[in-house]
């Protein structure tokens, strides 16, 4: 299945790459918080939190299947890719949130404060984005592939972890 298909194979590519920015943090930001900041191990666990799952998972919720059914309405017919505004949308706004995360201790260094609240924002945004990614990819998936939706979300799974 994933070689007959270009699309999976991109979504594939995508999910991967999505995961890649997701280990990234997990594995940076502990470091950085007791590091840089001094965080004791139970505050820098605290500090995921900040990871929005369930903003995320609220807004999709909202607006998935809502801006689906407007643009069905809107070009008469339901097509798989009417589940992917929100999934541009967050691609679009990752690369803001990533940059912000690799910026946001050396900002201010005179304001540990603020640099330390830019960095746990960026952590809520990459979070948020994400997660819009994710559902959004997986609503396609299985728009897309119908009766074979469970086989193609495997493959996406698999072939995302291990990029």
């Amino acid at each position: 299945m994933m070689l007959d298909s270009s699309v999976l194979q991109i979504m594939s590519f995508y999910g991967g790459l999505i995961f890649t920015f997701y280990y990234i943090l997990a594995t940076t930001l502990p470091g950085i918080l007791t590091d840089v900041y001094g965080f004791s191990p139970a505050l820098t666990g605290y500090s995921f939190l900040t990871f929005s799952a369930t903003v995320s998972i609220m807004i999709s919720n909202i607006f998935l299947d809502r801006l689906y059914n407007y643009l069905s309405t809107l070009h008469s017919e339901f097509r798989p890719e009417n589940r992917l505004p929100l999934l541009i949308l967050g691609a679009l706004l990752m690369p803001f949130s990533i940059v912000l995360y690799a910026l946001a201790p050396t900002l201010f260094p005179s304001h540990p404060s603020l640099s330390l609240t830019l960095l746990l924002l960026s952590v809520a945004l990459q979070g948020v984005f994400l997660l819009l990614i994710s559902v959004s990819l997986a609503a396609y998936i299985v728009d897309a592939f119908g009766l074979y939706s469970a086989s193609a979300m495997t493959i996406v799974l698999i072939a995302s972890a291990w990029h």
